[in-house]
């Protein structure tokens, strides 16, 4: 679709617009007034059917605990889902020849995501949005980005610049407002 004119243009570059929350991640690549969604990535739970996870502990004729696990292990499977999404942000730089990087993700998401980055992607990462974002019209999103563009924090090239600065910036996002017609 094409990028309307008071948005940022990207022209000569292609960023790749990361919008991620807890198990599910769409892709957009944007570049020279033209904006696509290349791909989306979701993980499901997994589902445990009937009594699947049940378990008792019991001896000399009494039942000291029963309980089940059919809860989900939070923390593996964030886990699992950040390094598919490092991944394929990964293949989609090195693929699609991206020379800017916006992510937009939870907190949580963002702190463990900045971990798992390679030093060569963390270069390319303009800006980190904290905050749930995910299903929003990329318009929106690229309006943030202007709207941080015009603040005048610009992610200086040197690497020494970047080091002493502590890029990539990071933004926290607050709750959405959504119009009403």
């Amino acid at each position: 679709m094409k990028i309307t004119r008071d948005l940022p243009q990207f022209e000569n570059k292609h960023a790749l617009i990361v919008v991620a929350g807890l198990h599910a991640a769409d892709f957009y690549i944007a570049g020279n007034g033209i904006m696509e969604m290349t791909g989306e990535f979701k993980m499901l739970y997994p589902h445990y059917s009937d009594k699947e996870g049940f378990f008792e502990s019991a001896g000399h004729g009494q039942i000291f605990e029963s309980g089940s696990v059919l809860e989900v292990n939070k923390a593996k499977f964030r886990h699992r889902f950040l390094r598919e999404l490092d991944t394929l942000i990964d293949d989609t730089i090195i693929r699609k020849e991206i020379t800017d990087v916006y992510i937009f993700a939870p907190d949580f998401v963002t702190n463990e995501l900045l971990k798992l980055l390679p030093k060569k992607d963390k270069k390319q990462v303009r800006y980190f949005f904290k905050g749930n974002f995910i299903h929003l019209h990329p318009f929106y999103l690229l309006d943030l980005i202007k709207k941080k563009e015009n603040l005048g924090w610009k992610v200086p090239l040197g690497e020494e610049a970047r080091k002493i600065l502590n890029i990539p910036i990071i933004v926290k996002g607050g709750k959405q407002k959504r119009r009403s017609k």
